[in-house]
């Protein structure tokens, strides 16, 4: 029921009855019209046309712009999850050694010379 009422109140489907009727009115009683009238209905009817396809038009554009901003915006989630992801594996890899954090498998080896250091040295 709710696409009939849609339909039933599109510019679009009412520019084209009229656009119909007019016609029709001109072809049945051509005898009895002006031929001035009959062109302005005529061109009427040109423009009613150009009107609907413009339309049209906007319909398809819309579709796209639509189509392609829900493209970009799993796109960007995908991006958002992929970092997250990457942020957690980077975390779950740190290796707490001393006072430092070295990420990944680059821990430093500590030798016996640096074991019999005394020197307090600050490790960032």
């Amino acid at each position: 029921m709710n696409t009939l009422k849609t339909k039933l109140t599109s510019r679009k489907l009412w520019a084209a009855i009229l656009a119909i009727v007019a016609t029709l009115f001109v072809a049945l009683f051509r005898e009895n019209i002006p031929t001035d009238v009959a062109d302005l209905v005529g061109k009427g009817v040109l423009a009613l046309c150009v009107y609907i396809f413009g339309e049209a038009g906007v319909d398809i554009a819309r579709i796209i712009w639509n189509a392609a901003t829900e493209k970009a915006k799993a796109n960007a989630e995908t991006v958002v999850q992929n970092t997250q992801t990457a942020t957690t594996v980077t975390e779950a890899t740190a290796v707490q050694t001393d006072n430092s954090v070295y990420i990944g498998t680059n821990k430093p080896q500590l030798t016996d010379a640096d074991a019999d250091d005394d020197t307090d040295i600050d490790k960032a």
